[in-house]
């Protein structure tokens, strides 16, 4: 079953990582050709009478609802019957979100909400409701919809590598770095409470032993990015650690198999691929903007970062795979979260194709100085945030469009039509790229280029 696709973006990274966890899982995988226009393959899979199932974790950002009178101009879509009077495209009101800039409003997602919508026309017949959601990835630390992580404060807490700490100034690099840094810490806590998560659901040895692997690797893409924000500030006195994190000792533990499912399909099978994606993404582009044809100890920090990632997502296969086949509950949600999924990517591909694609958020070459010929300069152009690691909003956001387009949709539709082993899929060893084969110790103290 081909997925829906939008046009000008890419495929081939994220086909290669569904590929490899196909072969982890020993599924079988069909990757339809990328089709030429934005165009439901299979219109018959979204029915008039079926309400689009709510994906209530389907991701680990800021997220609210709004709720609107129907639509009375034609609708490029409508919702499925009994809410065919609402579109499944609607712009944010102006009065939601008002303390927030246009530029952050813009990059939201919004998609219809059928059981919200409910719920409202209990009081009003004839209102539409919608979810509204920022774009992010990887695995954060969650309370239901609640996303939560550590306060910034000054010092370093053993957090900060005082030899890599040494850098150009650059604040907007290092307000990237500092906010990247403070959602891998969470994501320490995040690991060890789907250890205990996987340990109460009675789950095989090597999946949990993988969980505490995975949280000390994001221990050390902690300090990696706290070191990095430090190195942009430049002054080493203002470097920023993590305060205390209360919330990390009072998220409840021991999810049902549905809820721990949703959980692992949206933060780990979507969310750490699209962070391998753009990591993999910005090492190339760094590279790009540097001209440097030999890989930078930056470049090197981003592709270890990156494989990282892509072994977390591997793991959150499993994960999903080893549920679906010891609890029916999980495999149910899971059907629902494809369902959920479809509808949503092809609301979203019917909305790219209304408003165009739009430019890259930086050229995919270097800007020059149309009279030297030099690549353009400046702290906060994109020759500078390309060769410091910075990636944007609308990457992270194409990288999540094409880790559940491309990965998430294919591989859960593989799981559930293939026989599943009653035991968790044993993953191989995986040969680190000759990037990360550089010592811990050497990627860690020099994460930045030489000036």
């Amino acid at each position: 079953m081909r997925a829906p696709t939008s046009p000008s973006v890419p495929r081939a990274p994220a086909v290669a990582l569904a590929r490899r966890f196909a072969a982890a899982l020993g599924l079988p995988l069909f990757l339809a050709a990328l089709a030429p226009a934005c165009k439901d393959p299979e219109p018959d899979r979204i029915r008039p009478n079926r309400p689009v199932p709510s994906a209530d974790h389907e991701a680990a950002c800021e997220h609210g609802t709004f709720c609107v009178p129907p639509q009375t101009a034609p609708m490029d879509l409508a919702a499925p019957a009994p809410f065919d009077r609402c579109s499944v495209i609607t712009p944010l009101p102006d009065t939601e979100l008002p303390h927030w800039e246009k530029p952050r409003k813009a990059k939201l997602r919004i998609k219809f909400e059928s059981t919200t919508t409910t719920e409202a026309r209990k009081s009003d017949p004839e209102t539409c409701c919608y979810e509204w959601r920022e774009h992010c990835a990887g695995r954060p630390l969650r309370d239901g919809p609640h996303v939560y992580k550590a306060s910034p404060v000054v010092g370093t807490a053993g957090w900060i590598d005082p030899v890599a700490a040494t850098g150009p100034l650059n604040p907007r690099a290092a307000s990237h770095w500092l906010d990247n840094a403070l959602l891998e810490h969470a994501s320490i806590a995040a690991f060890s409470k789907l250890a205990l998560d996987l340990l109460a659901l009675g789950a095989p040895a090597d999946l949990i032993s993988a969980a505490f692997a995975a949280g000390r690797d994001e221990i050390e893409h902690a300090q990696l990015s706290f070191s990095l924000a430090a190195s942009f500030t430049g002054d080493p006195s203002l470097a920023a650690g993590p305060a205390p994190f209360a919330p990390a000792a009072s998220i409840e533990v021991g999810l049902s198999p549905a809820r721990l499912l949703r959980e692992t399909f949206h933060d780990g099978c979507i969310g750490e691929a699209a962070a391998a994606l753009v990591l993999e993404a910005t090492a190339r582009r760094a590279v790009e903007a540097t001209a440097r044809r030999a890989p930078s100890p930056l470049t090197a920090t981003l592709r270890r970062m990156s494989e990282d990632e892509s072994r977390h997502a591997e793991l959150a296969y499993r994960i999903v795979a080893w549920l679906v086949a010891s609890f029916p509950e999980a495999r149910s949600a899971l059907e629902s979260e494809v369902t959920a999924l479809r509808t949503s990517l092809f609301a979203s591909c019917e909305a790219t194709t209304a408003r165009g694609s739009g430019a890259p958020a930086w050229p995919e070459h270097p800007q020059r100085n149309t009279h030297s010929g030099a690549p353009v300069a400046g702290p906060a152009g994109p020759v500078a945030l390309a060769s410091h690691g910075v990636w944007t909003p609308e990457e992270m956001a194409r990288a999540r469009a094409q880790a559940a387009r491309d990965i998430a949709l294919p591989l859960a539709e593989a799981l559930l039509s293939a026989p599943v082993p009653s035991r968790s899929p044993a993953a191989p060893r995986l040969s680190p790229s000759p990037e990360a084969q550089a010592s811990p110790a050497q990627t860690a103290r020099s994460p930045h280029p030489p000036a």
